[in-house]
This record gives C-alpha cells, sequence and structure tokens, in this order.
C-alpha cells in the first residue's frame, strides 16, 4: 500500500473542494444560514466595498482554480453560485471567471504591478512569471473591475 498516493487528494478531491468553496461562499448553506437566502446577504444593487470582498473571496477561489490547479473553464463554472446570490454578483463572478481564462499578462502590466509596489529593479518579463505573481496581477486587475462597475453604476 502506496501511503503517500493516498495521502495526496485527486484532482477529482480538488474540483469538489473548489466547487464547495465558491458554492459555499455564496450560497448560504451554513446550518443557520435562511433557506433561499444568502448568510452574506449581499445587498441586491452593486456596491464597491462588497465587490471588492467578493474580489477578495471568490477572485482567490476562481485563482487557485485557475491557475494553481490549472482547471479548465467549464470546471470552474459548474462550482455554481448559491440561491438568493444577487445577479449583479452572478455577472461580477461569472465576468472575472471569462477573464480568468482569457487575460494574459503583459510585459506593461507587469511593470505598472511593480511600479504599484514600489520595486523595478528586477522585473521578470510576462511569460516568466510566477503563478503566484501572475495571481496578484489578475487580483488587482479584478480589484480595479469593482472600480469600474461603481463608474458606471454612478453613471446610470
Amino acid at each position: 500500500m502506496n501511503l503517500v498516493r493516498r495521502a495526496v487528494p485527486s484532482a477529482r478531491v480538488h474540483v469538489v473542494l473548489a466547487a464547495c468553496a465558491i458554492g459555499n461562499l455564496l450560497s448560504g448553506t451554513g446550518a443557520a444560514a435562511d433557506p433561499g437566502r444568502n448568510q452574506y446577504q449581499f445587498p441586491h444593487t452593486f456596491e464597491r466595498p462588497v465587490c471588492y470582498w467578493v474580489a477578495q473571496q471568490v477572485g482567490r477561489t476562481i485563482a487557485w482554480a485557475r491557475w494553481e490547479q490549472r482547471y479548465p473553464e467549464h470546471r470552474t463554472r459548474n462550482a455554481g453560485l448559491g440561491q438568493g446570490t444577487p445577479q449583479w454578483v452572478i455577472e461580477v463572478v461569472n465576468d472575472w471567471i471569462a477573464d480568468a481564462y482569457a487575460w494574459q499578462a503583459t510585459d506593461e502590466q507587469v511593470r505598472a504591478w511593480a511600479e504599484e509596489l514600489g520595486d523595478v529593479s528586477d522585473v521578470p518579463r510576462a511569460d516568466q512569471l510566477s503563478v503566484y505573481q501572475t495571481i496578484a496581477i489578475w487580483m488587482r486587475r479584478i480589484g480595479r473591475d469593482c472600480n469600474a462597475r461603481a463608474g458606471r453604476t454612478s453613471q446610470e
């Protein structure tokens, strides 16, 4: 019996865990949750601070599935969102999933990221980024998306 093999979860287990993480985060399936209502009680209209929270929590889960686990887009999308999740949250998450699979870092974006961090002394090329550097740049990208959405919402 190979103990190491038994101790390492299969890819299928990771898919289930990712689905549970996204689903539980947005569905409010906890014991105290009100059926049909999100336990986080997201507002029904867009709010920038809530968007940032969704970016931190759900965005990181999307990044984990996309870059760390290398799941195909359909596996990430199949995690689903919980009943009672407001439409704007569903749209934001779906947009970010699509973006995560379509986006490729550019050298300009890497340099801008390094400038924001205050260190441009040893900036890698976009094709030399580690998984974690890629995730960091993408997470800043979706944070900016919250700003852009706030601007569009205030103009409507």
